[in-house]
């Protein structure tokens, strides 16, 4: 079974997904294979961004972090940061989602030279959906949640780590990329 957040591990999250169906406990769109729920946030500069415009330039990386300024949040992207190249390499849109304010994300990401936007997701409606009512825990524990989503609007890979244990590294990340370009999935 699965016990405090702080000893849930990756095979426990994987034990999950593999028993529930991720159509239904996730939220519309975002089991691996379903097409994407479009939304449209602010960016850290207070302008409108929808997931569609961005899928349509390039397979986007969406990556859900518990809020500016935490220590996880912090080692996160900027490891995001530091390989941006990498990501731009691939052609790929990498963008955060907090709950965080417009003007947070804004300091956030002028104090740590952050390349990528970072949308506010204000009330969590859009996490909720991208997690699910089964999964809200992991959200309410600070999940970390990373969706790749391709060209066509479909979730091609989903990570979701307890903040806990580790953040999604942008190794991680970009080599399930390359896998994905490989099989020509993105």
């Amino acid at each position: 079974g699965i016990g405090v957040a702080n000893t849930v591990t990756d095979d426990d999250i994987e034990a999950i997904f593999a028993r529930d169906d991720s159509a239904v406990h996730m939220g519309e769109g975002a089991a691996v294979g379903k097409r994407v729920t479009d939304f449209q946030l602010s960016d850290q500069s207070g302008a409108s961004l929808k997931l569609s415009d961005l899928y349509k330039r390039g397979p986007v990386v969406l990556s859900f972090f518990p809020g500016d300024f935490t220590f996880s949040a912090l080692d996160q992207l900027i490891d995001y940061r530091d390989a941006y190249e990498d990501f731009e390499a691939l052609s790929l849109n990498l963008v955060g989602v907090t709950p965080n304010s417009v003007l947070n994300n804004g300091i956030f990401s002028s104090a740590n030279q952050l390349p990528f936007k970072l949308l506010s997701d204000a009330g969590q409606r859009v996490s909720e959906v991208w997690y699910g009512k089964k999964f809200r825990w992991l959200l309410e524990q600070g999940s970390q949640g990373v969706f790749i989503v391709s060209q066509a609007g479909i979730i091609v890979e989903r990570i979701i780590e307890p903040v806990t244990l580790h953040q999604a590294q942008s190794t991680k990340i970009l080599s399930k990329v390359r896998a994905l370009k490989a099989r020509k999935q993105i």
